[in-house]
């Protein structure tokens, strides 16, 4: 993205069209297409967690800060920074450099883009272990801002946009959820503030608290998601997106337009990154971030492979795309606690029906089986309650218009426990449940007798 809209960033509309035609630039230019300091510290922010996990073996407030101090100062020596990188970067690299602790080093007063441009590669820690939270990423992205970029909204715009790609890329949210999904997340996210990492930064600023410190952050992103709403609904199609949604030199107004531009165009990304390199505002930023969203939504295909083939840093971003294409250490032992647990079912057990058998194969088993220990099993044959309705309800669609009976059996079977255990805990739980809640006894029962 920032490769596309790096030539159009302090260029107007009229000026874009007098270069390039009525239709504004279409395809991007140069054999490398140059990136801008969006890509190159994207990469610094990369090679800092790659650090943390291969040299330090965890992620840490101490030893993140250690590798971003050191790759961020790599970075501003680079004979490639010459891409009309940020001051606050530059400045509070500088300060890094000198060796100030990094709450001396930022900006505390910034909220430039600087802050989110550079966050697309940490969402894909999520591929490497699914444990991490999306909250624990949102907190490193705010950490990795914070030491450059310490407004308050400059850490909450980086959260949201690392969130925002990880709804997409990992969890395969629609386009269409993706806005209301990530004001649900900033309104949850409204006074949360990591003090393990981020420490007493807020008594550097008015906010009488930690809490109003982050709250007035959250405050300006759900304005700004709030007007990307609206103007979703409206008729601006043939409009710059910076009139009403701002230029884009801001976090929270890059993640806006960004936003607005591929919610447009949520399956041409092609279109969407059209969009976001011709306009007036900071298009590198807003085009990098657009380009992300793209590639969480519908991977590398969705470019032209003659872009793909021409971007700089080619060789070392198909590395880093191989760096999170592991196994998931958190699915390797969700899977192991699972297949611990088969011994407790009879797989060799069947329902005979018209004649057939039927029965669940090994990975419909598994299926089954709860991330939440204690809703599997007591012990060997003493299934939980909440086990029993899994399976009951689980066999009631899929084997539709089997006996009830048949049904019940082999759930019993299957379970290794009595029918009437089976019976027992299903009416138990329908009636519990109607007492509590109210109503009748069958609406909470899986596969009621008179059925």
């Amino acid at each position: 993205g920032d490769g596309f809209g790096y030539v159009t960033e302090f260029l107007k509309p009229d000026e874009i069209k007098k270069r390039w035609g009525s239709s504004g630039m279409q395809v991007p230019e140069g054999d490398p297409i140059l990136v801008s300091d969006d890509t190159q510290m994207a990469i610094a922010v990369h090679n800092a967690f790659r650090d943390c996990l291969e040299i330090d073996g965890e992620i840490r407030p101490d030893n993140l800060e250690t590798h971003l101090r050191k790759h961020f100062i790599t970075w501003y020596h680079d004979p490639k920074n010459n891409r009309a990188p940020g001051m606050t970067c530059l400045t509070s690299i500088e300060k890094l450099e000198k060796g100030l602790p990094w709450p001396e080093a930022t900006n505390m007063g910034s909220k430039g883009c600087g802050a989110n441009m550079r966050v697309p590669f940490i969402p894909l820690l999520h591929l490497r272990d699914s444990a991490w939270s999306v909250e624990q990423l949102g907190i490193w992205s705010q950490f990795q801002s914070a030491l450059t970029h310490a407004h308050s909204t400059a850490l909450a715009a980086s959260d949201a946009t690392s969130y925002a790609i990880q709804r997409l890329m990992v969890d395969y949210l629609p386009a269409e959820r993706l806005l209301s999904s990530l004001l649900i997340y900033a309104r949850k996210r409204h006074h949360d503030y990591s003090k393990s990492y981020l420490g007493t930064l807020w008594e550097k600023t008015p906010a009488p608290d930690q809490y109003e410190f982050s709250r007035k952050g959250w405050e300006e992103c759900i304005a700004v998601l709030e007007n990307v709403q609206a103007a979703l609904v409206s008729d601006h199609a043939s409009v710059d997106p910076c009139d009403f949604l701002g230029e884009g030199w801001i976090a929270e107004e890059a993640l806006g337009v960004a936003l607005y531009c591929f919610l447009s165009h949520p399956d041409d990304a092609v279109a969407a990154l059209r969009m976001a390199v011709n306009t007036k505002g900071d298009s590198d930023s807003i085009a990098c971030i657009c380009g992300a969203l793209c590639g969480a939504h519908l991977g590398v295909e969705a470019f032209p492979v003659d872009w793909v083939e021409r971007i700089e840093y080619k060789e070392t971003l198909e590395a880093i795309c191989a760096y999170y294409d592991v196994e998931d250490a958190n699915a390797i032992r969700i899977q192991a606690y699972k297949e611990s647990l088969l011994p407790y079912f009879d797989l060799e057990a069947e329902l005979k029906h018209d004649g057939k058998a039927f029965r669940l194969t090994r990975e419909e088993v598994l299926e089954l089986i709860s991330l939440r220990k204690g809703d599997n099993f007591k012990d060997m044959g003493s299934p939980e309650t909440a086990m029993v309705i899994q399976v009951v309800r689980t066999l009631k669609c899929k084997w539709e218009g089997f006996p009830r009976s048949g049904i019940m059996n082999y759930t019993a079977r299957l379970l290794k426990t009595p029918s009437r255990i089976v019976e027992n805990l299903l009416d138990a739980h329908a009636n519990q449940m109607a007492w509590r809640e109210g109503g009748d006894w069958r609406y909470y029962h899986p596969y009621p007798k008179d059925e």
